[in-house]
């Protein structure tokens, strides 16, 4: 599992431009999380399964069988067949995400 998580620790990021580090934008996350790791979250050919409930705002992805959520715009979880089913989401990390915003930035090209 450890390894798993080092290899998924990545989703638990913010804006890709503007980190906030108390308020997360979870379209952010879900959109990189969809272009970094395409095999866990495929980008959906229409409108993504993105629901909002209380404090949680998450996408599922039928086609994998995982989702990806932010609760209280500050923590990440991921959950589904490739996390180890969905009764246990995963917590991702604070240090986590930020790291990898921070190597997941576009380049600067002015």
């Amino acid at each position: 599992m450890t390894k798993l998580l080092k290899k998924i620790g990545f989703i638990a990021f913010s804006g890709l431009l503007s980190f906030n580090l108390w308020a997360l934008d979870a379209d952010n996350i879900f959109d990189l999380a969809e272009n970094v790791y395409p095999e866990l979250f495929p980008t959906p050919p229409t409108k993504p399964n993105q629901y909002n409930i209380k404090d949680w705002v998450y996408r599922i992805y039928p086609e994998t069988n995982n989702a990806i959520g932010v609760h209280y715009g500050v923590d990440v979880f991921v959950a589904g067949d490739a996390f180890g089913g969905f009764d246990h989401p995963v917590h991702i990390p604070r240090a986590d995400v930020e790291a990898f915003i921070e190597a997941n930035k576009p380049a600067n090209t002015g």
